[in-house]
């Protein structure tokens, strides 16, 4: 497979039927991008600064959160997670 040099953020699709081929190539972020920065992640702005100011990217200070994503995503801090104190019956 010939390289291919990357230069931003991108979002790739791999069939794997037979041997690896990849079938698209997105320079874009992906959609969990603006909720990540509920975790104090804002890639897009760390991407714009370094390309636009030749700022270094830094590890920033991370918050853990869990994101839920469905229609839509929720972001929900350590201390408000509700989990089952055991597994759940799923028979149907």
């Amino acid at each position: 497979m010939p390289s291919v040099p990357m230069v931003r953020r991108t979002s790739s699709s791999v069939w794997t039927t037979v041997s690896p081929r990849i079938f698209e190539i997105n320079a874009r972020f992906s959609g969990t991008t603006a909720v990540r920065i509920h975790a104090g992640f804002n890639e897009v702005e760390m991407c714009i600064r370094h390309l636009l100011f030749d700022e270094p990217i830094e590890q920033p200070q991370i918050t853990p959160v869990t994101i839920l994503r469905h229609w839509s995503e929720t972001v929900v801090s350590p201390g408000d997670l509700v989990t089952a104190p055991a597994k759940l019956d799923e028979t149907v």
